[in-house]
């Protein structure tokens, strides 16, 4: 049982997860309509507009050195759903303002390896441009392609995650960053890069490269003591609550935004809503499954202990617990 706290059992549902086929079909309903809710946090949203303002700024601009962005965050703070969500409204609200179809090359997204090289880089972006020869030719071909249709496609902006991989100081690794370098420096796309909390490091090594990416963007985690943090936070668990109540995951509301649940979720969640989503995700699963009405500090707290502290990101289970699960 968790110290200082009261463990109460579950207030709807059984106690324990079913096994049966009607709770796996439960879960299945109610994990599929999760996975469509898409909220947006403040945070999220400033972020969104730092990079538009870069695209609209550079539009037209071509071949002469141009800007970028950086974001480092921990995993599963949200900075990947945020820079994809950003892609997809782009391509959608372009298409709505020009009645075409939707750019598939206006905005493309990248992931690194932790042995990318130069000519996986390559070719990890000619992939994004539909190029069917993309294990065709040297490193030098690849390259003049690649320099071809980032500008025949009229690509507007490239965002390179898990940059973190390039910190090491292999030569393997500073090829990669000189040639990130070189798209910006010869003006064939601006570029927005993320990563986890070691990127820091990694931009804090390439002062050449940070320069050209100016301010960071953040995405914080909110503490409790920072009124407007705390604000944006209970505001995103009261709207991912109401969306889970309007996409038919649970029958009614769970409260995540109020009172001792808010709180105890900036814990758990080390104040990241990317992770309140995933420990959201997990509970509304077991909630399911146990035939509950809706996602309870029960569920949360089995959550938090199955699937947040075995990750790592908290030692401490908030939530009260029994004394076996």
């Amino acid at each position: 049982m968790s110290a200082g706290r009261e463990f109460r059992g579950p207030a709807t549902g059984r106690a324990l997860s079913e096994g049966d086929d009607a709770a796996t079909a439960r879960e299945t309903a109610a994990w599929t309509a999760y996975l469509g809710i898409d909220v947006e946090h403040a945070p999220q949203k400033a972020i969104k507009g730092r990079i538009e303002a870069m695209r609209q700024s550079t539009l037209g601009i071509r071949g002469r050195p141009l800007p970028g962005l950086r974001l480092s965050q921990v995993s599963q703070a949200g900075k990947t759903w945020t820079l994809k969500s950003y892609i997809a409204e782009l391509k959608t609200k372009t298409a709505a303002a020009t009645g075409l179809s939707p750019h598939p090359h206006q905005a493309i997204y990248i992931g690194l390896k932790k042995r990318t090289t130069v000519k996986m880089l390559f070719q990890n972006v000619l992939a994004k441009l539909g190029d069917p020869h993309v294990n065709v030719g040297n490193v030098e071909i690849l390259e003049q392609r690649c320099k071809e249709l980032l500008l025949e496609h009229g690509v507007q902006l490239l965002f390179v995650d898990e940059v973190q991989h390039l910190l090491g100081g292999s030569q393997v690794k500073e090829d990669v960053t000189d040639q990130l370098k070189t798209f910006m420096d010869e003006g064939l796309v601006p570029i927005v890069m993320a990563g986890n909390e070691r990127s820091r490091e990694f931009f804090e090594a390439n002062p050449q490269l940070a320069g050209r990416l100016g301010t960071p963007l953040e995405l914080a985690p909110a503490t409790m003591e920072s009124v407007d943090a705390a604000r944006a936070f209970a505001t995103f668990c009261d709207n991912l609550d109401q969306a889970m109540v309007d996409a038919g995951c649970v029958r009614r509301l769970s409260g995540l935004g109020t009172g001792a649940i808010l709180a105890r979720m900036v814990d758990a969640a080390t104040g990241h809503v990317g992770r309140v989503h995933r420990i959201v995700e997990e509970a509304l699963r077991f909630s399911a499954r146990r035939g509950a009405d809706f996602v309870e500090e029960y569920d949360l707290s089995y959550s938090v202990r199955h699937f947040a502290i075995p990750n790592g990101w908290v030692d401490e289970n908030p939530f009260a617990e029994p004394d076996s699960w």
